[in-house]
């Protein structure tokens, strides 16, 4: 005689990766940071049995086992660049698995992306660094440099501080255009940018912003994946950075709330005539260059901002007003923002100067020295 037990047998669940939280490209390094969370994977599943469902992912190999996370039931996992292999820029692929309540496991789902992994991370890679040229070509006249000699400034700068061979210059054209920018490949292999937005907004001039949103996202993941910056203009920052207010807030570390701001900018009469040094900076005054500039610096040079530091940024120049105008004179000019130290040591989060005017138009002294204690507080 033959007795037969039926019994129910739970069907396979299905996978799903159902979204990821993270641009195709982005920046991906070895470890979690304050800044760098990974790059957000969502997964979903269909069970007919249940809705207890655990989920299990691996980058790049499904053996051995051990390359496999834990069984859990959080539906977001968060990769970084130690889990590829190779460890590497370029196409990568995610596989997750399901298992219900009752110990069945479904198929293997799966999913390619592609992650830049920063030569930067590395530790051992030497510092670099990237002039990034946007100012609009001038004439070549008096307070109407051209790209050419500005790059020439920076560089013969540069070449002063020491950096011969350790930096490159982006030339770029301040239009909507975001292939005109470093793409995040080319970020990747700098440890600290240099932002020169210096002419768009001159006496004759028309406002031009150098740094719009499609391009601020690169550059806010390039700083959370420890790139450091530091930012010469522009002569109103609300022109040139567009949208303006959350970068002056987390990027800057800017008072949004305190700026002062009119709205006739082009024509408004500020009569600046160099920053400042704050007492107990080591930031030296920085004055106009009037060789760079006709002998009126109001023509020259208008709608230079006041800026408060806010959170833990710190003032490092004031406005300087010839005729000592009560609403800007001593003003905060220029903000930082040095990185707390990180411990264990590694790259936690970026440091950042903005010096708040254009520092091409300053003597040339004075800019060597300021650019020296910049590229020092960002530790570069």
């Amino acid at each position: 005689a033959v007795v037969n037990f039926w019994t129910l047998r739970s069907p396979n669940p299905i996978a799903l990766i159902a979204g990821r939280l993270f641009t195709d490209g982005s920046f991906a390094i070895r470890q979690k940071t304050d800044r760098f969370i990974g790059l957000g994977f969502i997964f979903g599943s269909y069970d007919p049995s249940t809705f207890d469902v655990k989920f299990s992912w691996s980058v790049d190999d499904t053996l051995p086992a051990s390359r496999w996370s834990p069984w859990s039931e959080d539906n977001i996992a968060y990769v970084t660049a130690s889990d590829f292999n190779p460890i590497a820029t370029g196409t990568h692929i995610i596989y997750v698995r399901a298992q219900n309540r009752w110990g069945v496991v479904s198929q293997i789902t799966r999913a390619t992306f592609r992650a830049v992994v920063p030569p930067i991370d590395d530790p051992a890679y030497p510092k670099r660094i990237l002039i990034f040229n946007t100012n609009a070509n001038g004439n070549g006249t008096l307070g109407r440099p051209s790209k050419d000699q500005i790059s020439s400034f920076y560089g013969a700068v540069m070449d002063s501080l020491g950096k011969s061979g350790q930096y490159d210059i982006w030339n770029t054209t301040p239009i909507a255009n975001t292939h005109k920018y470093p793409p995040r490949d080319t970020l990747a292999r700098y440890s600290t940018i240099l932002v020169l937005a210096e002419s768009h907004r001159l006496s004759s001039g028309v406002a031009s912003s150098p740094i719009y949103s499609a391009v601020q996202s690169s550059l806010t993941e390039y700083l959370s994946i420890g790139g450091n910056l530091i930012y010469s203009g522009t002569p109103e920052i609300r022109k040139t950075i567009t949208p303006y207010t959350g970068w002056a807030t987390d990027v800057f570390h800017i008072d949004n709330t305190r700026s002062m701001f009119d709205s006739d900018t082009v024509n408004n009469d500020r009569d600046f005539v160099g920053a400042k040094a704050v007492a107990g900076s080591l930031y030296s005054a920085v004055p106009i260059d009037a060789s760079k500039l006709p002998a009126d610096s109001v023509g020259a040079i208008r709608a230079i901002g006041v800026n408060y530091p806010r959170g833990f940024g710190q003032s490092i120049s004031r406005f300087d007003s010839q005729r000592g105008d009560t609403r800007y004179e001593d003003k905060p000019l220029g903000v930082r923002f040095i990185a707390p130290p990180a411990n264990p040591p590694a790259r936690r989060t970026y440091s950042m100067v903005y010096f708040g005017f254009p520092l091409y138009y300053g003597e040339t002294g004075a800019v060597i020295r300021s650019l020296r204690q910049a590229f020092a507080d960002v530790g570069e």
